[in-house]
């Protein structure tokens, strides 16, 4: 079936435009003449939708946590087609992932596959090093680099993740973390590094930052900081981080990336908040207002321990017994101020998205809620470089989808029009229909 999408609205030359599209033999055809000959033509009338490439989330743990279908499906329709998965420093590959889904091993076959034959999106993977650690057992530098040589030969990774906010590399002590990385920093500087910082509240994120700053000093490496944030500030004070954040990155030398998502709240594994030590460390303190998810209830955690009287570790430690894939929610920063973050030009957009049956609205709203915050055409425009074709100039190894004459048809159509009040635009800015390797998807 060949395909002509009419009364579309595209980006050409920096403008949008009002474009016909043919897809024949799911490639993109420019040449109108060359359809007037083809009889089996689908006529579909676009409504003056967005037409954009296939969008590629730089933060996701969909190759994690295997509740496939819906996770899948939920980045298609933000329409994502490329999706990066291994961050915060644990990758399936690896480590054993949560299996929360009817067809746990399907999806993990096709996600260790890059393969299309689920409908996107495709993953690509950085390998974590928190699970390498957990996987390999390795005592000492040497082992840990050898190990990590291992895994990078037998499968394609575009970088390594370290959860320096996780077990096991969070209870090291700091100068043999330091030792670590540095040595693994400049054997494979060729890669980038992704970091989960030790701390993402306020100044003390400032610290936590310049702790994995330290470990690129002196060499041509790339830094990752994954889901930029300051929680518990605002206002004010959230921009004034952000600006001594930004200052702080142009005095380095080396390169220096991160990746945000529009919404103030943060949701994590509760279990992750347990530790080797029986008191419960800073940032765990910070978390005693987290709300769980128990009996169908979302609960204070301040509550339950007030209730239970004993102390934040063993209330989290009951928790995950009774449920080790429990979720806790917080709100660490305003709205407002995670969309200032996602807004500067250099911030790459990841939905931080995982595959389990709780629903973050991050994982199906991040880039809607970004396109819907568009009030001019400069606005889309650098919102479609952001999603589309920056993450390939950021990160080696990952495709860069394109609208262009011959290309196999990976675009989507996006639910988001210019208002009649010339204001700016609207709709939801969901996806409405995708190609996928010039496939329609269902």
């Amino acid at each position: 079936m060949d395909y002509r999408l009419e009364n579309v609205l595209g980006i050409a030359q920096g403008r949008l435009e009002r474009q016909t599209i043919l897809i024949m033999n799911g490639r993109i055809q420019r040449d109108p003449a060359r359809q007037a000959s083809r009889a089996q033509t689908k006529i579909i009338d676009c409504g003056s939708k967005l037409v954009l490439p296939l969008l590629t989330d730089v933060h996701t743990h969909l190759d994690f946590v295997a509740n496939s279908d819906a996770a899948l499906a939920r980045a298609r329709s933000m329409g994502v087609g490329q999706a990066v998965g291994g961050l915060c420093g644990f990758s399936h590959s690896i480590h054993p992932p949560y299996l929360d889904g009817s067809d746990p091993a399907g999806f993990l076959r096709g996600a260790s596959d890059c393969s299309a034959a689920r409908q996107g999106p495709r993953l690509a993977h950085f390998l974590g090093l928190n699970s390498l650690l957990l996987a390999s057992n390795a005592k000492d530098i040497t082992s840990v680099i050898k190990a990590t040589e291992e895994a990078l030969a037998e499968r394609r990774y575009i970088g390594i993740s370290v959860g320096v906010f996780y077990e096991p590399i969070r209870s090291l002590a700091r100068e043999a973390l330091r030792e670590l990385m540095t040595t693994l920093v400049r054997r494979f500087q060729c890669l980038p590094f992704a970091y989960h910082v030790r701390s993402q509240r306020k100044a003390t994120a400032l610290d936590a930052i310049g702790e994995v700053f330290s470990f690129h000093e002196g060499t041509n490496s790339h830094c990752h900081i994954s889901h930029l944030k300051f929680g518990g500030c605002s206002g004010d004070e959230a921009e004034a981080l952000f600006e001594r954040f930004m200052c702080i990155v142009q005095k380095r030398s080396f390169q220096i990336t991160w990746d945000a998502y529009p919404f103030g709240t943060s949701a994590t594994a509760l279990r992750s908040l347990l530790t080797r030590n029986t008191a419960a460390t800073e940032d765990d303190r910070h978390d005693a207002d987290l709300l769980v998810q128990r009996d169908d209830r979302w609960l204070s955690l301040s509550e339950i321990r007030s209730a239970e009287g004993c102390c934040l570790q063993t209330v989290v430690e009951r928790i995950v017994a009774e449920n080790p894939h429990a979720v806790a929610l917080r709100r660490s920063m305003d709205d407002g101020d995670a969309m200032m973050i996602c807004r500067h030009k250099r911030t790459l957009i990841g939905s931080d998205s995982f595959g389990s049956s709780f629903i973050h609205p991050r994982q199906q709203d991040t880039f809607p809620r970004l396109l819907r915050s568009s009030r001019s055409e400069a606005d889309l425009v650098q919102w479609a470089d952001r999603f589309c074709t920056l993450p390939a100039r950021t990160f080696a190894g990952l495709e860069t989808y394109s609208i262009e004459d011959g290309n196999l048809a990976n675009l989507v159509l996006v639910n988001l029009q210019p208002s009649s009040l010339d204001d700016g635009f609207s709709g939801t800015g969901h996806s409405d229909l995708m190609f996928f390797d010039g496939t329609l998807q269902p």
